[in-house]
Order: structure tokens, then sequence, then C-alpha cells
């Protein structure tokens, strides 16, 4: 037998039955979502990036104003340099799929609290909903106090301890 919901009932979530299962999962995945998860107020990304499209990426960092030494167009030895570079310090890649077609960006190393404007990984089901639960666990600790000084203190606690020195932040007055 088939049980149809309905629309208005696609998607909905009810925290009180979750199941978390920390058996295996990366750290290094796990930052960049829980920082994003605290900045938003326990929003979800809207928009995804398309993991796939690496070569686009490092085009984009190779032109960038803030980067030198790899714009030559005639330099083929310094796009590869910045090429391997990328793919072996800033981002973690992986196969797509199961057939293993094509590479695509698995999640980018946090290196920086700012990691978590990247966007990937765009699948919160491979580090199992960790990242929500220990906000959730964080919020329920601060519960007596008001939704927006819960928000307030688990943001700025984060922020002094991993983004010392990064200014250009967003303050704390939207969602």
């Amino acid at each position: 037998m088939k049980i149809e919901l309905p629309k208005k009932y696609k998607g909905m979530k009810f925290e009180k039955l979750l199941s978390i299962d920390f058996g295996a999962f990366s750290i290094e995945m796990l930052l960049p979502a829980f920082f994003f998860i605290v900045e938003s107020k326990g929003c979800y990304r809207k928009k995804i990036p398309n993991a796939e499209i690496i070569d686009e990426y490092l085009l984009r960092l190779q032109h960038h104003s803030r980067l030198e030494g790899f714009t030559d167009e005639n330099d083929e030895n310094g796009k590869s340099i910045l090429e391997k570079w990328a793919k072996t310090s800033l981002m973690v890649l992986s196969k797509i799929g199961r057939a293993r077609h094509g590479e695509q960006i698995l999640h980018v190393q946090p290196l920086s609290y700012l990691s978590l404007k990247a966007g990937f990984f765009s699948e919160s089901r491979r580090i199992r909903r960790v990242h929500y639960f220990l906000y959730r666990l964080m919020k329920d600790a601060l519960k007596e106090h008001e939704a927006h000084y819960i928000d307030k203190n688990i943001r700025d606690t984060l922020r002094m301890a991993f983004a010392q020195g990064i200014s250009g932040l967003p303050d704390d007055t939207g969602p």
C-alpha cells in the first residue's frame, strides 16, 4: 500500500524524531556547514552551487584580482600549478554517483571561517545532519534567554573562536 502525503507536508521535519548517527563523518566537512547554520540562524541554504564545474571555479580563481602569478594565458605551467594546489589543499573532491564518472567538489577545506560562503557540501546527508543537531543543542542550552540573544551569543562565540582577524562579516540584524 502506497501512502501519498499532501504537498503542504513535503519537506516537513520533526526534530524530536531526528535520528543522528555520529558513526562516520568528517569534521572538515562539518565545520563549514556548522558555521553556515549558525550564521543563518538555523536556516538552510537556498542556492546550492554546482559541484561539478570545477574548471569554471578554477578559472575564476585564476583571474581573481587578489591572486597574482597565475593569470598569464600563455603560461600553461602556472595554470596547472594552481589547479594542483587548489585540488589538493583547498578542496576535497569525490567521484560522481554510483557509476563513479567524473569529479565533483565534496567540500572546501575549513581553512577560514569564511569557508561557509562557498556553499559546499550541498547534501546534508553526508554529515547526517550533525551540524543541525549541534546547533539545536547549543540553542537548547541557552533556552532561558531571549531568542535574539541566543543566536547572537552562539554566533559571537563561534566568531571569537574561529574568525579572529576576519573583517566584513555581516552583523546580526538580518536573517
